[in-house]
């Protein structure tokens, strides 16, 4: 088997061959290093090691100025992507100054380019990988999935334990280009604003179409489409950004459909051709809030809902209410989200509670259940509750 090149644990190797018309096998054990001991790595439940210390992944996409990150850093971001033109050792060591972790990205595909980027920041503490195109896809002309495999090996041999991450925003473009990437990131978008249907489908379809072993981020966008890719839009309408009920919705149905970090896109975009101009805190000053709020939420339960154990209740990424639930440290944490513009109730089962009580985590809230663990949440328009129990 061909594990991927940063998770830990025990492998073989199989080897078969065939002597004197007789079958043989022998599997040769070998063990990868754990991510603690590398700079960077992901373990086998998706947390990302950086610095020996585990973490649910949040990130800033597209930063293009180091005077952003002391903002960016102070909403609890961990890391952030920056085109190549961008980087210098001013931006890495803005970020270093803010503990944010480094993904270089370029839209080239010349050997000498990533090259010349190893030699200029390889050996930084605060460089943490690579970003390879977004939407290879769509890419015109198309970009081969074996041309992207053979930059993606060249990549690992060239700075080893540096994760590379590349941006999908189709099932399909999962299913081609996810061998090439450590960290598959999927693209999601709500079309119209406000309809997270095809947020919750495309995680749901992403994480089917990886192998388990990698993990799938999902990308969720803090712009309006008038500011991402087409400045006709009205960005009070068909192009706004999402509201702050609906950015914290996304980042959890993503979650419940399989996600195992959160990326964000964009704190600041330069006006163009194309995009109208942004800027989070100064034209959505009540979403740059909540965005830290849940980065903060993320901080304290993410970990667990990575190493926790789910219990198999069915999720369908259609359904307009979702819920899950995480067995961690004799706790369940149930999260619960209403994906929709209406109002809903979800009925909803948490096995092996010590008692038919579920307490909020943000505030007095107490949901008691039926009996059985049986309980029903009224949810209004893009609400999101996060709930804990004792287990027996």
């Amino acid at each position: 088997m061909r594990p991927g090149p940063l998770v830990s644990g025990s492998y073989h190797i199989r080897l078969s061959t065939d002597i004197g018309g007789r079958s043989v096998t022998t599997d040769i054990p070998f063990v990868k290093a754990t991510p603690g001991t590398t700079p960077v790595a992901y373990d086998e439940r998706g947390a990302l090691w950086a610095g020996g210390v585990p973490r649910f992944p949040t990130g800033m996409a597209y930063v293009l100025y180091a005077e952003d990150l002391p903002a960016i850093a102070a909403a609890g971001f961990q890391l952030v992507t920056v085109p190549a033109k961008m980087a210098s050792t001013a931006f890495m060591d803005a970020a270093a100054a803010n503990k944010l972790g480094v993904f270089i990205s370029s839209a080239s595909l010349e050997g000498s380019f990533w090259d010349n980027m190893a030699a200029k920041y390889a050996t930084r503490s605060e460089f943490w990988g690579w970003y390879l195109l977004e939407n290879p896809e769509l890419h015109v002309p198309a970009v081969a999935p074996e041309l992207l495999g053979e930059i993606y090996d060249e990549l690992v041999t060239l700075v080893p334990h540096r994760p590379v991450l590349c941006s999908l925003s189709t099932a399909d473009g999962m299913r081609r280009y996810s061998q090439a990437t450590d960290v598959a990131i999927a693209w999601a978008e709500p079309r119209p604003p406000g309809d997270l249907l095809p947020v919750a489908r495309l995680i749901d379809e992403s994480t089917r179409a990886v192998e388990r072993r990698k993990p799938v981020w999902a990308r969720i966008p803090i712009c309006g489409a008038a500011h991402a890719r087409d400045k006709s839009l009205d960005p009070a309408g068909a192009g706004r950004p999402p509201t702050p009920d609906e950015y914290r919705a996304m980042v959890y149905v993503s979650i419940l459909n399989g996600a195992r970090g959160i990326i964000n896109y964009a704190y600041r975009i330069p006006q163009s051709t194309t995009r109208t101009e942004f800027d989070a805190p100064r034209d959505t000053p009540a979403l740059w809030k909540r965005v830290g709020d849940v980065n903060r939420e993320l901080a304290a339960i993410g970990l667990p809902l990575l190493n926790g154990h789910r219990q198999p209740h069915p999720n369908h990424s259609d359904d307009a209410a979702q819920f899950g639930v995480w067995e961690y440290e004799r706790q369940a944490i149930v999260v619960l989200v209403n994906r929709t513009g209406t109002r809903q109730v979800k009925p909803f089962v948490v096995d092996n509670l010590a008692e038919n009580t579920l307490r909020s985590v943000a505030g007095p809230e107490e949901i008691v259940g039926t009996g059985n663990g049986q309980f029903g949440k009224p949810l209004e328009p893009y609400e999101v509750g996060i709930y804990i129990g004792a287990l027996r």
